[in-house]
């Protein structure tokens, strides 16, 4: 998976008052990475061990694309932060919490600002016909 992610720089973008006491090394291995995963599952990314997607490999391997290249970085930099900052405010996943009152209903498991930046790199689902 990419390195593009580091959790000192993380820790400075934390919304979620949990994680920002946590270790380095403990955010890294209990939300980064985990976040890393499920963006690359959700989107059927099949990164290669250099973080960058196997079936835009040839596109991101032309000279003339060091811009998609920049720009996928900076996408899935951005997804990690959003999904990570998630997961800290909803660490079990429920559909919803309510307390003293008030509630929230929280969305599904992807945020949408995560599908938006990441719709465009992810492979096409398969369609099956029965």
């Amino acid at each position: 998976m990419g390195d593009f992610v580091r959790p000192e720089e993380m820790q400075s973008k934390l919304t979620a008052p949990a994680l920002k006491s946590l270790d380095t090394g403990d955010l890294d291995d209990l939300y980064i990475y985990p976040a890393e995963r499920v963006i690359e599952e959700e989107f059927r990314l099949d990164l290669d061990t250099d973080g960058y997607p196997g079936h835009l490999s040839l596109m991101f391997g032309l000279a003339q694309n060091a811009h998609m290249v920049a720009a996928y970085q900076q996408d899935y930099k951005r997804a990690v932060y959003l999904l990570v900052n998630q997961m800290g405010m909803n660490p079990h996943g429920h559909a919803s919490m309510s307390a003293g009152g008030s509630s929230v209903v929280f969305g599904g498991k992807m945020p949408r600002a995560v599908t938006s930046l990441m719709n465009r790199w992810g492979r096409p689902g398969r369609v099956f016909r029965a």
